[in-house]
Protein backbone atom coordinates (compact mmCIF):
# COMPACT_ATOMS: atom_id res chain seq x y z
CA UNK A 1 0.00 0.00 0.00
CA UNK A 2 1.18 3.21 -0.60
CA UNK A 3 1.66 6.44 1.78
CA UNK A 4 -1.57 8.26 0.71
CA UNK A 5 -3.58 5.26 0.04
CA UNK A 6 -2.54 4.43 3.53
CA UNK A 7 -3.84 7.88 4.97
CA UNK A 8 -7.17 7.98 2.81
CA UNK A 9 -7.50 4.42 4.66
CA UNK A 10 -6.60 5.52 8.10
CA UNK A 11 -8.92 8.35 7.67
CA UNK A 12 -11.31 7.99 4.76
CA UNK A 13 -12.25 11.95 4.80
CA UNK A 14 -12.54 13.97 1.54
CA UNK A 15 -10.97 17.61 1.65
CA UNK A 16 -14.44 19.43 0.80
CA UNK A 17 -12.87 23.07 1.80
CA UNK A 18 -10.40 25.20 1.70
CA UNK A 19 -10.19 28.18 4.59
CA UNK A 20 -8.34 31.23 5.10
CA UNK A 21 -7.96 33.48 7.61
CA UNK A 22 -7.62 37.19 6.64
CA UNK A 23 -7.23 40.31 7.60
CA UNK A 24 -10.33 41.96 5.66
CA UNK A 25 -13.43 40.05 4.15
CA UNK A 26 -14.73 42.47 2.24
CA UNK A 27 -10.97 43.55 0.68
CA UNK A 28 -10.23 39.44 0.64
CA UNK A 29 -13.50 39.04 -1.06
CA UNK A 30 -12.87 41.84 -4.10
CA UNK A 31 -9.48 40.20 -4.57
CA UNK A 32 -11.21 36.71 -5.59
CA UNK A 33 -14.09 38.42 -7.65
CA UNK A 34 -11.46 40.69 -9.59
CA UNK A 35 -8.49 37.96 -10.15
CA UNK A 36 -9.93 35.10 -10.19
CA UNK A 37 -13.70 35.04 -11.02
CA UNK A 38 -14.85 33.30 -7.92
CA UNK A 39 -18.39 33.84 -6.62
CA UNK A 40 -20.75 35.31 -5.48
CA UNK A 41 -19.78 35.07 -1.78
CA UNK A 42 -22.29 33.82 1.31
CA UNK A 43 -21.31 35.88 3.66
CA UNK A 44 -22.39 35.75 7.47
CA UNK A 45 -20.75 38.27 9.95
CA UNK A 46 -20.48 38.24 13.26
CA UNK A 47 -20.58 34.40 13.80
CA UNK A 48 -19.73 32.84 16.96
CA UNK A 49 -21.15 29.26 16.98
CA UNK A 50 -23.10 27.81 18.84
CA UNK A 51 -21.44 26.65 22.46
CA UNK A 52 -17.70 27.45 21.17
CA UNK A 53 -14.78 25.70 22.94
CA UNK A 54 -11.30 27.17 22.64
CA UNK A 55 -8.48 24.47 24.17
CA UNK A 56 -11.75 22.73 26.42
CA UNK A 57 -12.82 26.58 27.45
CA UNK A 58 -15.71 28.70 26.87
CA UNK A 59 -15.07 31.23 23.90
CA UNK A 60 -16.40 34.66 22.98
CA UNK A 61 -14.60 34.62 19.79
CA UNK A 62 -16.83 36.26 16.53
CA UNK A 63 -15.96 35.97 13.19
CA UNK A 64 -17.06 37.03 9.37
CA UNK A 65 -17.11 33.85 7.31
CA UNK A 66 -17.56 33.72 3.51
CA UNK A 67 -17.86 31.19 1.40
CA UNK A 68 -17.92 30.21 -2.65
CA UNK A 69 -17.48 27.56 -4.86
CA UNK A 70 -14.19 27.41 -7.28
CA UNK A 71 -15.31 24.21 -9.30
CA UNK A 72 -16.01 21.32 -6.59
CA UNK A 73 -14.05 23.12 -4.04
CA UNK A 74 -15.54 25.19 -1.40
CA UNK A 75 -13.70 28.52 -0.59
CA UNK A 76 -13.85 29.68 2.92
CA UNK A 77 -12.96 33.10 4.27
CA UNK A 78 -12.46 33.88 7.44
CA UNK A 79 -11.98 37.27 9.15
CA UNK A 80 -11.43 37.56 13.26
CA UNK A 81 -14.06 40.45 14.85
CA UNK A 82 -12.36 40.34 17.91
CA UNK A 83 -8.80 39.41 20.05
CA UNK A 84 -10.53 36.66 21.92
CA UNK A 85 -8.86 33.50 22.21
CA UNK A 86 -9.58 31.21 18.72
CA UNK A 87 -7.92 28.59 16.44
CA UNK A 88 -7.95 31.13 14.30
CA UNK A 89 -6.12 33.81 16.62
CA UNK A 90 -3.84 31.11 17.23
CA UNK A 91 -2.89 30.43 13.62
CA UNK A 92 -1.96 33.69 12.88
CA UNK A 93 -0.05 34.89 15.67
CA UNK A 94 2.55 31.89 14.67
CA UNK A 95 1.47 31.63 11.27
CA UNK A 96 0.69 35.00 9.44
CA UNK A 97 -3.11 35.34 7.33
CA UNK A 98 -3.25 33.00 4.40
CA UNK A 99 -4.51 28.95 4.48
CA UNK A 100 -5.50 28.03 7.91
CA UNK A 101 -7.46 24.50 7.48
CA UNK A 102 -8.83 22.18 5.19
CA UNK A 103 -12.05 21.28 5.86
CA UNK A 104 -12.85 17.53 5.62
CA UNK A 105 -16.51 15.95 5.33
CA UNK A 106 -17.47 13.50 8.06
CA UNK A 107 -20.41 11.14 7.93
CA UNK A 108 -18.81 10.03 11.86
CA UNK A 109 -17.35 13.41 13.81
CA UNK A 110 -16.68 12.05 16.43
CA UNK A 111 -14.83 8.86 14.94
CA UNK A 112 -12.85 10.82 12.74
CA UNK A 113 -11.65 12.98 15.31
CA UNK A 114 -10.40 9.75 17.03
CA UNK A 115 -8.79 8.69 14.19
CA UNK A 116 -6.91 12.50 13.64
CA UNK A 117 -5.69 11.89 17.53
CA UNK A 118 -4.62 8.68 16.81
CA UNK A 119 -2.23 10.48 14.14
CA UNK A 120 -1.29 12.77 16.69
CA UNK A 121 -3.50 15.51 16.35
CA UNK A 122 -5.27 17.28 18.97
CA UNK A 123 -8.75 18.68 18.74
CA UNK A 124 -8.32 22.75 19.25
CA UNK A 125 -12.35 24.02 18.94
CA UNK A 126 -15.64 22.28 18.84
CA UNK A 127 -18.80 24.39 18.42
CA UNK A 128 -22.18 23.67 16.67
CA UNK A 129 -23.25 24.48 12.95
CA UNK A 130 -25.85 26.64 12.24
CA UNK A 131 -26.41 23.75 9.47
CA UNK A 132 -26.92 20.36 12.24
CA UNK A 133 -24.00 18.79 14.02
CA UNK A 134 -20.93 20.16 15.36
CA UNK A 135 -17.66 21.15 13.61
CA UNK A 136 -14.07 20.30 14.83
CA UNK A 137 -10.71 22.08 14.27
CA UNK A 138 -7.84 19.90 14.88
CA UNK A 139 -3.88 20.48 14.92
CA UNK A 140 -0.89 18.50 15.05
CA UNK A 141 1.21 21.69 15.57
CA UNK A 142 2.21 25.08 13.22
CA UNK A 143 5.37 22.53 11.21
CA UNK A 144 1.89 21.21 9.11
CA UNK A 145 0.40 23.26 6.18
CA UNK A 146 -3.22 23.98 8.12
CA UNK A 147 -5.01 22.87 10.80
CA UNK A 148 -8.08 20.32 10.15
CA UNK A 149 -11.80 20.59 9.99
CA UNK A 150 -14.19 18.28 10.22
CA UNK A 151 -17.47 19.06 8.81
CA UNK A 152 -20.34 16.58 9.68
CA UNK A 153 -22.52 16.04 6.45
CA UNK A 154 -25.87 16.53 7.33
CA UNK A 155 -28.62 16.99 5.67
CA UNK A 156 -28.81 20.95 6.37
CA UNK A 157 -24.85 20.94 5.01
CA UNK A 158 -25.33 19.29 2.34
CA UNK A 159 -28.19 21.15 1.08
CA UNK A 160 -26.30 24.67 1.78
CA UNK A 161 -23.20 23.26 -0.23
CA UNK A 162 -25.39 22.10 -3.53
CA UNK A 163 -26.95 25.86 -3.20
CA UNK A 164 -23.57 27.52 -3.15
CA UNK A 165 -22.20 25.45 -5.81
CA UNK A 166 -25.20 25.49 -7.94
CA UNK A 167 -25.01 30.04 -7.76
CA UNK A 168 -20.99 29.73 -8.43
CA UNK A 169 -21.52 27.50 -11.32
CA UNK A 170 -24.36 30.07 -12.61
CA UNK A 171 -23.08 33.08 -11.53
CA UNK A 172 -23.13 36.14 -14.12
CA UNK A 173 -20.93 38.12 -12.11
CA UNK A 174 -24.03 40.18 -10.49
CA UNK A 175 -24.21 40.64 -6.72
CA UNK A 176 -20.84 39.12 -5.82
CA UNK A 177 -21.69 38.95 -1.77
CA UNK A 178 -25.09 37.61 -0.51
CA UNK A 179 -26.32 37.37 2.87
CA UNK A 180 -26.40 33.51 4.11
CA UNK A 181 -28.47 33.82 6.73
Amino acid sequence: MNTRDAAVSAVNTPIIQMAFVVPDIREAIDTWVKDLGAGPWFLVDGITGDEPDYRGQPTEAAYALATTFVGDMQIELVEMKDDHPSAFREWVDHRGYGLHHLGVGSEDVEGDIRKYQAKGYETVFRCGSPLDGRIAFLSAGFDKPSMIEIIPLSEGTKEMRGMSRKASADWDGMEPIRNLF
